[in-house]
């Protein structure tokens, strides 16, 4: 029995470690990357804007929206050209691309600068489509402080 616990114990200090290792490597492979407002961004060809909850009515969770205020300003700043959002559309009673393309058009962005990306599902898929399909080379990552470390993991990993 007591073999069988000290194994487990082995065990669980083993993940927790590599996970530990992992974060460590994924927060250091992402810092020169990060910035800490638009006005400090590089200049890319694209804003690759994250979804996040959109409302029943139309209107953008908290969240969204601070993720769309930031790639307007992006664009406003002259630091993009083109604004590409990526959401979940997979459902018709579920429409997160539709309301940030509103928020980005009421807010004077033109319509020939947005690209929408409906199958946006995850990070992991919002990057493969942005360079698959979209054919996007170089790109600024709006998300959140929290996700950010991820996404640009992602992107890079992929070549954006």
């Amino acid at each position: 029995m007591r073999v069988v616990i000290l194994s487990a114990a082995i065990l669980a200090l083993v993940f927790v470690g590599t996970v530990a290792l992992l974060n460590t490597v994924i927060v250091r492979a992402a810092e020169p990357y990060r910035v800490a407002s638009p006005a400090e961004a590089p200049f890319a060809t694209v804003a690759i804007v994250l979804g996040a909850q959109s409302y029943q009515d139309g209107t953008p969770s908290p969240m969204l929206a601070d993720r769309l205020r930031t790639g307007i300003e992006l664009y406003r700043l002259g630091k993009v050209k083109k604004l590409l959002l990526s959401g979940d559309h997979g459902r018709t009673t579920y429409d997160e691309v539709n309301t940030m393309k509103r928020f980005v058009l009421e807010a004077g962005v033109s319509e020939e600068d947005v690209f929408l990306d409906h199958a946006g599902f995850s990070t992991y898929e919002t990057m493969y489509r942005a360079r698959d399909v979209f054919l996007v080379r170089d790109a600024l990552v709006v998300t959140q402080d929290f996700h950010l470390d991820r996404a640009v993991a992602t992107a890079r990993a992929l070549g954006l």
